[in-house]
């Protein structure tokens, strides 16, 4: 019986002790990634500004094919939303909304995962050497939730891996369409 109020201690002080931990890591965590893309800002504005196109190079598309999505507003304006809905836990529903457009450097989203809580989006696009460099943002304030800190530890890894094979997509896509535009002399 002994031994039983030992390991109830041991538990009550393990779970004392995370949570105290917990309400010292930052309640704030924010992930970037960066790639460069051989085109023009303009081009890669109007590729991520259009949520009709984010099913070309999203890292998430593939997870679930019977996934449905929606989109609705214009493109490249405030309101622009792609919504889904999906069974598979991993993928879930959510929706993301165009808060700002300054084209063609900037484009804000605001991400909604339902219960799982919301985020902040963005891309900055810098011209760089003929082409541009885009870096995909990620920002999440976790307020008192001492579980999403914890979470927040693991961003870097999680969304940033997903962040890189997105960029990477995007850059095949847009480098596949601008091999198609025939340029003024041909």
């Amino acid at each position: 019986m002994v031994w039983l109020k030992r390991i109830a201690l041991a538990v009550v002080l393990l779970v004392v002790v995370l949570l105290v931990v917990g309400l010292f890591l930052p309640r704030n965590a924010q992930v970037e990634r960066s790639l460069f893309i051989q085109a023009p800002p303009a081009v890669v504005y109007t590729e991520v500004s259009d949520f009709n196109r984010f099913n070309a190079w999203s890292p998430w598309y593939g997870e679930d094919p019977q996934a449905r999505y929606t989109v609705s507003g214009q493109p490249g304006q405030a309101g622009h939303q792609l919504r889904w809905q999906s069974a598979k836990p991993e993928v879930g529903n959510g929706a993301m909304t165009l808060v700002e457009a300054n084209p063609p450097g900037y484009v804000g989203i605001k991400l909604d995962f339902g219960p799982q809580g919301q985020a902040d989006s963005y891309f900055r696009i810098r011209p760089v050497n003929g082409g541009s460099n885009v870096t995909w943002g990620f920002q999440v304030d976790f307020g008192n939730d001492v579980i999403g800190r914890y979470v927040g530890l693991m961003l870097g890894t999680m969304v940033g891996n997903q962040y890189q094979k997105g960029l990477e997509n995007l850059k095949k896509v847009i480098t596949q369409e601008e091999k198609r535009v025939p340029d003024d002399n041909g």
